[in-house]
């Protein structure tokens, strides 16, 4: 009976010798896996960047003020726009955009982010969406893109507006008229008496030159 149980432990040590060492080789075989995914997946990656997210970084740097090029190192997922902020613009943004795996590299994580300074409204932050490593989808990608850089383009736009907290302290009133507009609206400035007046249209500008006095409060 000693016999027979010692048999049964050794049978039951070997079998998990045997199971120990098929998990090995099941990690070698899944990670020579990966590598090879991850030599694929950065090739793609290298693709997309060059062909569909600097040229649209490279659109939105022409359109908007102040803009710098976009920023990416030639090998890594991730390229940036920086937008300085202007007279009309007081703000300063930063668009980045990534596009990563997941840890077991079976999906891509395309990620558009938005950071805009200072933050005195509401802005669409970050969006991102999921990509198959085996079948990538090139124009969902472009649709995607897209999306962001306008929603960006409306956010920043937004800032225009006489009504927004972005313009609250650059408010200025036409001495003609009494219309209130953003400073960087007004066509035309006046300096009297150590004062400057700003105008909503050049009528009123050529109005307060010819009767100053009248005007200037």
């Amino acid at each position: 009976m000693t016999n027979d149980l010692k048999d049964q432990i050794a049978a039951i040590l070997k079998e998990a010798e045997v199971e120990r060492t098929a998990r090995q080789q099941a990690r070698h075989e899944e990670m020579r896996a990966r590598e090879e995914r991850g030599r694929q997946i950065e090739g793609q990656i290298r693709k997309w960047m060059e062909a569909a997210i600097l040229p649209r970084l490279q659109q939105l740097s022409q359109a908007m003020p102040a803009a710098g090029s976009p920023a990416w190192d030639g090998t890594s997922g991730a390229a940036s726009l920086v937008i300085k902020r202007t007279e009309a613009f007081p703000v300063d943004a930063e668009i980045s955009v990534s596009i990563a795996p997941d840890p077991e590299i079976h999906h891509l994580y395309a990620t558009f982010r938005v950071s805009i300074l200072p933050i005195l409204d509401d802005y669409h932050r970050e969006s991102r969406m999921q990509l198959e490593v085996e079948r990538p989808d090139e124009a969902a990608l472009g649709r995607f893109l897209d999306e962001g850089v306008l929603r960006f383009a409306r956010d920043y736009a937004r800032m225009l507006r006489p009504a927004s907290p972005y313009q609250k302290e650059r408010l200025v009133v036409d001495p003609v008229c009494g219309m209130t507009i953003p400073v960087s609206e007004a066509v035309g400035s006046v300096l009297h008496r150590g004062a400057v007046f700003h105008f909503c249209v050049e009528e009123c500008r050529r109005k307060f030159e010819g009767e100053p006095g009248r005007f200037a409060r």
